[in-house]
Formats: C-alpha cells, structure tokens, sequence
C-alpha cells in the first residue's frame, strides 16, 4: 500500500475554489467523488457482488462518453447488511463543474461540508441506484480521503448502521468496520483499491497549471517548475535552424547562445515560410 499509494503525500496542494467562491456563484472544480450504492431489491448480495464490477465499468465508459478523458481512483466498501457499494473520485481533463452550493450535516459532534454540484443528476444516468456526487475543493483533502479508504484506517466517525442512513454520502464521513470489507472483497475476488494509470501524472499536470495560473505577471518557468522571475523581454517565433545556419562554431555550445544578429539569409528563409 505504501508502495503504490505513498506518492500521495508528496503531491502539492492545490484549492480549486474558495468557500467565497461559492456565495457568488464563481466556484468549479475538476475533481469530484462519487459513491454508487446497490438497492437491494435489484438482487441478492451474491448477484450484487458479483455484477457490480462489470456494472461500474459501464458506468465508467457512460462518463467517458459524455465528459471525456478522465483519470478515476475506486475503492470497494461493503454496507453492515452485506451489499457493496463504490466510492472514488475522478479527474476530468476536459470538463468543470459548478458548485452550486455548501451542504452542512453534523455527525457525532463533527460538522461536515459537502460542495453539491450543479449536474448531480448527470451522473445518475447508466446506474441502477442511489448515486451521490459533490465537488472537491482541495487535491489534498481528496488524497487524504482516498488513502484512508484505500487502507481501511480508523477514525473518529459514524458506526454502520449511522453510514447506512446516511448512505455514505461521496466519501465524506471516515471509515467503517474494515473486517466485513476485506471477508467479502476476498470471497469475490475483489481488488480493494484501483487507481487509473494516468491519475498521478494527470493529477501533477492540472497542479501545475494551477500553480501557474495564479502567478500573475510571470511569463516563463524552468524544467523543475520554478518560474523564471518578471517579464522582461517579448518573444517572436523565427523558424527552427540548425547550428551551421546559425553560424554555431563551437563543440559544446551550451543551452544558450546569444547572438548580436541574425546570419545572412535567415531573414529570407525566413520571410518565404511565412510567405508558404
């Protein structure tokens, strides 16, 4: 577990909206978690273990077709009376969504914040049963969820029957009894944790960007990330040429190098691409 989740504690933070955000109407996300629970009337708890894994990957590809790319870490959970239920959260490369407003329940003296989406409904279509969605606000408050499931750890937080009532709204009420969890994920041969191969790279690239986007009046940064410092020069694109074009004389000329001017012929070269 370690192993594969322990990249999560070095991710940076990120906050995609501010809790004033959502008072005036201004607050999106790309990130949200879901949960997908199973009516019990549909079949027994066998069946449901047994379908629910195929029926979570056409709900999958549903999201895919209507939101495109997207990068999704699952968990499976099991409710006190047996039937599975899913909880995760995906990253939408090509898509934001509106919170629409601050959803607060209190549960064993601890109060709780749910960011409601604007396009809840959306994700109902292709599932058979309850579905809850809400937004995420920051990258870490996400990770630290999706390693306390992933790992079945403990805290502070409501009892099974408690979870059943509230059904397990989108992963934001701590964990549960790990023990039925992990007797029935072994007797279906289920993988307790998956996580998309893309998810951490996607997940460094949108921090990134973030980051960058709030550095207002910085223009270039280095390979590491770092900005290069206030914008002092205006670039234009030439073409691409070769050293010799270039008059490049030397063995090793280094990253850069400067030139006073242009060799002869590099403006007419040039000037006729621009022209083709």
């Amino acid at each position: 577990m370690k192993q594969r989740l322990g990249w999560m504690d070095k991710i940076p933070n990120a906050e995609f909206f501010k809790d004033s955000d959502v008072a005036k109407g201004e607050a999106s996300t790309r990130m949200v978690f879901f949960t997908l629970t199973y009516d019990t009337k549909l079949c027994s708890r066998t069946e449901a273990w047994e379908r629910v894994g195929e029926e979570y990957d056409d709900w999958v590809r549903g999201i895919r077709s209507k939101y495109g790319k997207v990068s999704i870490f699952r968990v499976w959970q099991a409710f006190a009376n047996g039937y599975p239920h899913i909880h995760g959260m995906v990253l939408f490369r090509e898509k934001s969504f509106k919170i629409d407003f601050i959803q607060q329940d209190e549960v064993n003296g601890h109060v709780y914040s749910t960011y409601r989406v604007a396009e809840k409904q959306d994700f109902q279509c292709g599932w058979h049963s309850w579905v809850d969605v809400c937004g995420v606000k920051t990258v870490k408050g996400a990770l630290k969820y999706a390693k306390r499931y992933s790992s079945r750890k403990q805290e502070s937080s409501p009892n099974q029957t408690q979870l059943s009532d509230y059904k397990a709204k989108a992963m934001q009420y701590g964990g549960c009894s790990s023990d039925l969890d992990l007797a029935l994920m072994w007797l279906f041969r289920k993988r307790g944790f998956a996580v998309s191969g893309d998810f951490r790279e996607a997940l460094g690239d949108l921090i990134c960007r973030m980051h960058n986007s709030e550095r207002k009046g910085m223009e270039q940064s280095c390979l590491d990330g770092s900005m290069l410092g206030e914008a002092e020069f205006s670039y234009s694109f030439v073409g691409v040429f070769s050293l010799g074009e270039l008059g490049i004389r030397v063995k090793d000329p280094g990253w850069v190098e400067f030139l006073e001017e242009l060799p002869s012929g590099i403006e007419v070269q040039v000037a006729r691409w621009r022209n083709d």
